[in-house]
C-alpha cells in the first residue's frame, strides 16, 4: 500500500496552538491537509492559525471536558487523522490532588473522549504524544510521570479497539519549545545547550524533529501500536 496522502485530508490538532502541535499542523497544512488546530485559548489559536497559514482553522475547547470534546468532533464531523498533543505544565513543585485530577483529565481521559466519539475517515489515524518522562520518571514528577505512562499503555489498547484506525505514540525527549519559556531567555539557551551536550545527537529537540514523526505516524499505513521514542538518545 501506498503512503497515505495528507493532500485533502482532514486533520485535528488538539493542543495546536504552540510547540508539537503547532509544528505539526503547520506541516501537514503545507502537504495540503484541511487543519484544524484546538486548544483553550483563543488569542493563541488565532496566533498560531496566522503563522501555519494556508486557511487554518481553529476551535476553542478545554481539553477537561469531556462534553466540550464531544461538542467539537460532533461539529467537525469525519476526520482522517487527530493528533493529541494537549496538557500544560503544573506548577513547580509538588502536585496537590486537585492538581493531579487537572493533569488526567487533561492528559488520560482526553483521549478517552477523543476516542469515543470521533469519527474516522480511511486510513484514519490518532496520534498522542507524551514525553520521556513516562519511561525515567524524574523525582517529584511521579503521579504526573504515571499519567502519561497510562496514556502509552492505553494507546496500545486502542489501536486493537479501534482498528482499522491507527494508533500511536511519540514519546519526545528534551526539546526547545515554549513549555521551557518560564526562564528568563538566557537562561533557557543555557538550559538547552547543557541539555543538548549530553545528549548523543549534540542537541535538543526542535518542535519540528518531533512533528516529523507524528507526520510519519499519519502516513505509514502499517504503523500502529507503536511507541516511539524520540529523544536525541538520552535514553540509551
Amino acid at each position: 500500500m501506498a503512503v497515505v496522502s495528507l493532500d485533502g485530508a482532514r486533520v485535528l490538532v488538539i493542543g495546536g496552538s504552540s510547540g508539537f502541535g503547532e509544528a505539526t499542523a503547520a506541516r501537514a497544512a503545507a502537504e495540503g491537509a484541511q487543519v484544524t488546530i484546538a486548544s483553550r485559548s483563543e488569542d493563541k489559536l488565532h496566533a498560531a492559525a496566522s503563522r501555519i497559514g494556508h486557511q487554518c482553522q481553529t476551535a476553542a475547547v478545554d481539553v477537561r471536558d469531556g462534553d466540550a470534546i464531544a461538542a467539537l468532533l460532533a461539529r467537525l464531523g469525519t476526520v482522517d487523522h487527530i493528533v493529541l498533543s494537549a496538557g500544560e505544565l503544573p506548577p513547580p513543585g509538588p502536585l496537590s490532588l486537585e492538581h493531579m485530577h487537572e493533569q488526567a483529565n487533561a492528559r488520560f481521559w482526553s483521549v478517552i473522549h477523543v476516542a469515543r466519539n470521533a469519527t474516522f475517515g480511511p486510513n484514519g489515524s490518532l496520534t498522542l504524544v507524551t514525553g520521556a518522562a513516562t519511561l525515567r520518571p524524574p523525582k517529584g514528577m511521579a503521579a504526573l510521570s504515571a499519567i502519561g505512562a497510562a496514556v502509552n499503555a492505553l494507546s496500545r489498547g486502542l489501536a486493537q479497539d479501534l482498528a482499522p484506525v491507527r494508533v500511536n505514540t511519540v514519546i519526545p525527549g528534551a526539546a526547545d519549545t515554549p513549555l521551557w519559556d518560564m526562564l528568563p531567555a538566557d537562561k533557557k539557551a543555557e538550559r538547552m545547550e547543557q541539555i543538548g551536550r549530553g545528549l548523543p545527537v549534540g542537541r535538543v529537540g526542535q518542535a519540528d524533529d518531533v512533528a516529523l514523526q507524528i507526520i510519519a505516524c499519519m502516513v505509514n499505513p502499517f504503523m500502529t501500536g507503536s511507541l516511539v521514542v524520540l529523544d536525541g538518545g538520552g535514553s540509551i
